[in-house]
């Protein structure tokens, strides 16, 4: 998707058990081009902050190499301010396994039209934000391999689960671990976690790379 694209989302919601919603949503460009499936299992809130996280220990302290500071990481990724969602990256392990920190500010965009006097809750940081950081984490990753040719995309992630709430104030530790490498895809799995807490799971990310022309070309006619 690129900027002026027109997106069409098709939602069904069905129920799923006592106090369980199931919704599906499909997104079609305005050209009829599928670009997004979503499907969720939404609960009650008590329970869903209840869900347990596994119960792998904390990421020990980095010791491994570090990866590219702040300057290097905006010369591999694409994305800028406010949509930059990688602070740091503690340590890289080329093919296998990155740690990226990204700390969460009540300054960022997704709180600027709260009104005062809410209630903390209303501060949840944003479950798709924690992905597309997870995500950027993860192209880093792969772009230390040298094979991902083009712009690498995250096309899809399957079996995401969340533990508890994110709030201003965290400094969230994304590890990423590549399971499978294949021309132009790369298949990721980890964890998120805020302090000795793990808030977040990823069973499977496909990432895709796109060749740099047609990105150019679809830049150029939107602009």
């Amino acid at each position: 998707m690129q900027g002026g694209d027109e997106i069409r989302l098709d939602v069904t919601v069905t129920p799923d058990g006592p106090g369980r919603l199931t919704v599906t949503a499909d997104g079609v460009r305005q050209d009829g081009t599928p670009v997004a499936a979503v499907k969720a299992t939404l609960g009650d809130r008590a329970a869903v902050l209840a869900a347990r996280p596994p119960e792998d220990p904390p990421p020990a302290p980095a010791d491994g190499p570090p990866g590219p500071d702040y300057t290097g990481i905006l010369g591999l990724l694409p994305v800028r301010h406010p949509m930059l969602m990688v602070d740091r990256v503690e340590s890289l392990d080329p093919g296998r396994q990155i740690t990226v920190v990204k700390a969460v500010s009540g300054s960022e965009p997704c709180y600027q039209d709260l009104a005062d006097g809410l209630p903390l809750s209303r501060y949840m940081y944003p479950r798709s934000l924690m992905l597309e950081s997870f995500g950027q984490a993860s192209v880093l990753l792969w772009l230390a391999t040298g094979t991902a040719e083009g712009v690498p995309v995250a096309a899809a992630f399957r079996d995401c689960r969340f533990f508890g709430e994110v709030r201003p104030g965290a400094v969230l530790r994304h590890v990423s671990r590549i399971d499978r490498l294949m021309a132009n895809n790369v298949f990721v799995s980890g964890q998120t976690w805020d302090g000795d807490r793990c808030v977040m799971t990823v069973g499977t990310l496909v990432g895709s790379s796109r060749p740099r022309e047609r990105v150019d070309r679809a830049l150029t006619a939107a602009s």
